[in-house]
């Protein structure tokens, strides 16, 4: 999903809880309606990113980016997550809304994609 809002630029987009009958069949095919919580505008999206396929998103925010695990010490997992634990699903927080959900997709975080590889840690340290 595209989270940059086109009119003020902003990355902080929610779907709105007052759908009308068009945007709920519109959602059936991959196109939400989402509303910018900084300038209120409303845009419309795709969920249909061929990149963004492969990595788990967050169900309410859409989020693909820092997302963390969680663990059943402190959440209890609703019976259908357990079932999807059982089958291989990973245990999936996203660090923006706080939603804790299960995914059999991969996650992404920044703090990985932003990490430079083994060897040029190694000529870094070594220069030092």
């Amino acid at each position: 999903m595209h989270l940059e809002c086109p009119h003020c630029g902003a990355h902080d987009p929610r779907v709105p809880s007052q759908r009308s009958a068009g945007e709920r069949l519109a959602s059936l095919f991959g196109l939400e309606h989402v509303q910018c919580r900084a300038c209120r505008r409303r845009y419309w999206s795709s969920l249909w990113l061929l990149r963004e396929i492969a990595y788990a998103h967050c169900p309410y925010c859409y989020r693909s980016m820092d997302l963390t695990t969680w663990s059943e010490k402190y959440v209890q997992p609703r019976t259908s997550q357990k079932w999807a634990m059982a089958l291989g699903a990973k245990r999936v927080r996203c660090a923006s809304c706080r939603c804790n959900f299960v995914s059999f997709r991969r996650v992404r975080s920044r703090a990985a994609a932003a990490t430079p590889p083994a060897e040029q840690r190694g000529t870094v340290s070594a220069l030092r």
